[in-house]
């Protein structure tokens, strides 16, 4: 009667279920097992329950149709874990459990039990039972199968939508006993894809309900609704969860491309060519998780009890302040603000929480623009609207959005859509670390201005810079500001401490002790500098006086502490001296965060073949690199600004970046890749080199050479010989090959970045030869012409040879170069070459000019205004009072607008879609991809506001 209020049949709550308009067409099936402890001995464990729970299963499956169904066990979660392991294991079983899509758990321990040790020593004794319980056994919080079924069930459960209830009341065990029997930490699995809420009730109570008006019940009911709702909508029936509830696996859009009825097949074609239109190429769920990872069990509960916090949260209207952390560097604002995305997730269930974190040295990652197009990509994956709104744009105009600014980005995408959308829920937005994007006040200047229909509740972290201090003074009363002190995680830093401390002195409480207290003495807050100074006692906890003189040594502050670790590493013999120097050049001047693998191909010509890379690193680095899930990072966006501007010359950014150019100019230049590529297009599974996992796996140093190589030499030593020599072979002899491998990779944009990082080398070295009042023999016999005009090559190449070069890559050997102006790099280094076997006449020109293409119009037809778009430009003909679409890519005309009098104005909005013409009676509004018109309204004399 484990379902039953009072053990009344009427109160059977599955039973609501069936009979409820909303489920009538699911199958609900219910599982139990005999739980009366006064029954005889069972030597039955956890596995055995499981078998059975499967072969019932298999068995039901054989008998009923297919079709939506909720079956409900009553079953402890380790048991359905344990069959759902063995169910997907198993050839035979594997096709039932592959249609579960989601499981419900109501307060079921996966951390174990802690009283089932206890009630097994009562059953023991108990004259209605002989001995203990096996299965209670293994649900104690030691058991060694416990542990085992939560590794399994992790790495086998990540396309389930998870739910977990957790009680929030005691249990009365006797009178005046009252106890939560699964605390919430056990109640709750903490998998990215899980989502946990609390229920108004105690252990015996959570999985009863009074009526089919209880809340508990209600708020279940509707977790069952959005899982049946999500089953129908992937599985294509009509019935669709709304808009709010529908998350990144339920996604299913019409397009308008190809007129309508069209429909993108499945969620991960739409969410691919979301981040297409977005521009998305990092994982936002593994960053969250990493930043999780830090957090200790219990700590940061303290900030979301904070009065300022409260107030932020509970404000209501669409105008809320804006809530800024701000803290010293280290402080563990980021672990903060992954608990606040968390916390916001629970107390709220399935609350909408955008978020982004900011990375300084990452160059895209600290950009104003990726935060908000990650922003905007989150909204799509929830929101229908907003995503229809993107493929609709999308379809319109051929837009999108990775390489424009952070204004068009937010004119386009949140002025012009999200914030005109009246969604039926409060939205949060949490941004860490401020202080590290590109342009901080153009961001607050944009967040402080911004008007929504629906409220939207802004959470920014940073350090207190001029910036940032700047905005809240000006904001004012828009702002709520809290400043982080060492008081407010003092506890969680000597919770960090005495743990780490309790576990390498188990025994020794007085040097335990001693090492807690001194520790604290220093901390001043700074978690980095704790952990880091863990690190370096950890090495000496050899002998109590050993413990004393390193907690001596240690210095106060993290600039005295880096200051320390280098100084170890100067210390090592020459050969690990220079090993670590490289080593640490290439992660601090790094485009973005290098794989384990990317750094060791890439350190391979220097060094050699290295035996573990992971564990030279954390020899001889002195503790400021960590490598995690494969990726090598600095231990802090501060190490980075100590290396390159306090080491005293250890790092020379200048010289670091020369290295890593030469380093992929050289790995470029190997004639082997012309053929590694032309196999590519041989094989339809091959098609994108730079980005296939076997191509990553047989040539890990590829992708990043391929796309970065131009940032390194944009910031590299303007006067190295050994640079201008690789730079000349490389365009001499393997550019083509190059341009090649990004045509395969379908990212041209890359040849645009290119052309523009040389163009900037290029000026810093006129702005350096000018300024030198005497500068070297290399400054001025290096000549920038040549450089110069490859820069305007490659923009030139993806203009007019673009679509060209996407359908075939191997046209940049034979056709393309001479196509090219006679005077141009690529025109006289590759469009002469006498075995091409094609001979072009009648170029007008022998170098490019400004006209990028001609259109032909009617020879009385005289065009009057022209506006161009991303996808389209307008001519307009006022006397006829007609305007011709055509295409940009193609010139093409695509349709004519005809407004049927004098025409003396037109208007694009911003987005790109509308076009407005005014005439001398009447004004009109038309779609630019179909030409019907939207409105028209007469014109009148009285100026319009």
């Amino acid at each position: 009667m484990t379902w039953s209020f009072a053990r009344h049949t009427e109160n059977f709550w599955p039973l609501w279920l069936s009979q409820d308009p909303e489920f009538v067409a699911t199958r609900i099936l219910t599982f139990g097992y005999n739980a009366d402890f006064r029954g005889p001995s069972t030597i039955l464990n956890i596995t055995d329950f499981a078998k059975d729970l499967v072969s019932r299963m298999l068995t039901f499956e054989e008998e009923i149709e297919n079709g939506p169904r909720i079956r409900m066990g009553q079953c402890p979660r380790a048991k359905f874990m344990k069959a759902y392991i063995l169910g997907r294991q198993d050839p035979i079983c594997s096709k039932v459990f592959e249609q579960v899509r989601g499981i419900v758990f109501l307060a079921t321990p996966h951390g174990g039990a802690s009283d089932a040790k206890l009630l097994n020593s009562i059953l023991e004794a108990s004259p209605f039972s002989t001995t203990r319980k096996e299965y209670i056994a293994q649900l104690e919080p030691t058991s060694h199968m416990l542990q085992d079924i939560n590794d399994q069930f992790s790495k086998t459960c990540g396309e389930l939508n998870l739910v977990s209830f957790y009680e929030t009341m005691r249990t009365v065990f006797a009178r005046g006993v009252k106890k939560i029997i699964v605390e919430r930490a056990s109640a709750i699995l903490g998998y990215p894809q899980e989502h946990s809420s609390p229920l108004a009730a105690d252990h015996h109570s959570i999985c009863k309900f009074v009526s089919n008006t209880d809340e508990n019940y209600v708020c279940v009911k509707g977790v069952l609704k959005m899982m049946r709702s999500k089953i129908d909508f992937a599985a294509g029936l009509p019935s669709a969860p709304p808009a709010s509830q529908r998350p990144l696996s339920t996604v299913s859009v019409r397009s308008t491309r190809d007129g309508a009825g069209e429909r993108r097949s499945s969620a991960a074609e739409a969410t691919k060519e979301l981040q297409e239109i977005l521009g998305i190429t990092y994982s936002l769920e593994s960053e969250l998780n990493a930043r999780m990872a830090q957090k200790m069990e219990g700590s940061c509960h303290w900030f979301s009890r904070k009065q300022s916090f409260q107030d932020w949260f509970e404000r209501a209207g669409i105008n809320a302040p804006i809530f800024i952390l701000t803290a010293p560097p280290a402080a563990g604002k980021s672990t903060l603000a992954s608990y606040v995305i968390q916390w916001i997730r629970d107390v709220s269930f399935d609350t909408a929480c955008q978020y982004f974190f900011f990375v300084s040295d990452h160059q895209v990652k600290r950009t104003v623009s990726y935060c908000l197009r990650v922003i905007a990509f989150q909204l799509a994956l929830r929101y229908d609207a907003v995503r229809e709104a993107l493929f609709r744009l999308k379809d319109e105009t051929n837009a999108t959005f990775e390489r424009q600014s952070s204004k068009d980005v937010w004119e386009k995408i949140f002025q012009g859509i999200v914030f005109r959308i009246p969604f039926k829920e409060d939205i949060f937005w949490v941004l860490d670390a401020l202080d590290e994007s590109d342009t901080p006040s153009i961001l607050c200047e944009m967040l402080i201005r911004s008007r929504s229909m629906t409220p939207i509740k802004i959470l920014v972290t940073s350090r207190e810079t001029r910036d940032v201090s700047n905005f809240i003074h000006n904001a004012k009363d828009k702002v709520i500001h809290e400043a982080l002190t060492p008081a407010d995680t003092y506890e969680d830093i000597k919770e960090c401490v005495s743990a780490t401390v309790r576990a390498n002195l188990p025994q020794d409480r007085e040097s335990r002790d001693e090492v807690i207290d001194q520790i604290l003495i220093k901390a001043n807050g700074s978690f980095l500098w704790v952990r880091l100074t863990l690190d370096t006692i950890r090495e000496s906890w050899h002998t109590q006086e050993d413990i004393r003189k390193a907690l001596r040594d240690v210095p106060e502050g993290m600039e005295p502490l880096y200051a320390g670790m280098l100084g170890h590493i100067t210390q090592q013999n020459p050969s690990k001296r220079a090993m670590a120097r490289e080593i640490l050049t290439w992660i601090v001047c790094s485009y973005r965060l290098l794989g384990l693998f990317e750094l060791e191909a890439a350190l391979t010509t220097t060094f050699g073949e290295f035996l573990s890379l992971e564990d030279t690193i954390s020899q001889i680095c002195g503790h400021f690199v960590r490598v995690t899930d494969g990726k090598v990072t600095l231990v802090h966006v501060t190490a980075r600004d100590f290396l390159l501007n306090q080491s005293k010359g250890f790092i020379e950014k200048h010289e670091g970046h020369q290295k890593l150019a030469l380093a992929c100019l050289r790995y470029l230049s190997d004639d082997n890749w012309r053929h590694i590529f032309a196999l590519s297009l041989r094989n339809p599974k091959m098609t994108n080199p730079t980005h296939s996992s076997r191509y990553g796996d047989q040539h890990p140093f590829l992708i990043y050479a391929t796309q970065h190589w131009a940032y390194h030499v944009k910031n590299a030593v303007c006067n190295s010989d050994e640079l201008w020599d690789a730079l000349d072979t490389f365009v001499h002899g393997y550019i083509l090959v190059w341009i090649h491998g990004i045509a395969i990779s379908s990212s041209l944009q890359t040849l645009v970045r290119t052309a523009q990082d040389l163009r900037y080398f290029c000026h810093r070295h006129t702005r350096e030869r000018a300024i030198i009042a005497d500068p070297p023999i290399s400054l001025k016999t290096h000549d920038t012409h040549w450089l110069r005009s490859w820069a305007t090559d490659l923009i030139r190449i993806v203009r007019k040879f673009g679509r060209v070069l996407l359908q075939n890559p191997l046209s940049i050997y034979r056709l393309i170069p001479v196509f090219c102006p006679s005077k141009s790099q690529i025109g006289m280094v590759y469009g002469r070459t006498p075995d091409f076997g094609v001979s072009v006449a009648g170029i007008s020109s022998s170098w490019w000019d400004d006209c990028m293409a001609r259109v032909n119009g009617v020879e009385d037809e005289t065009i009057s205004r022209v506006f161009p778009t991303e996808s389209y430009f307008i001519t307009l003909v006022s006397t006829k009072g007609k305007a011709i679409v055509w295409s940009s890519e193609t010139c093409a005309e695509l349709r004519s607008i005809h407004h049927n009098e004098y025409t003396t104005h037109m208007a694009i909005n911003k987005l790109g879609t509308m076009l407005a013409t005014a005439g001398v009676r009447t004004v009109r509004v038309w779609e630019l991809s179909s030409g019907k018109k939207s409105v028209a309204f007469r014109r009148t004399a009285r100026p319009r506001l």
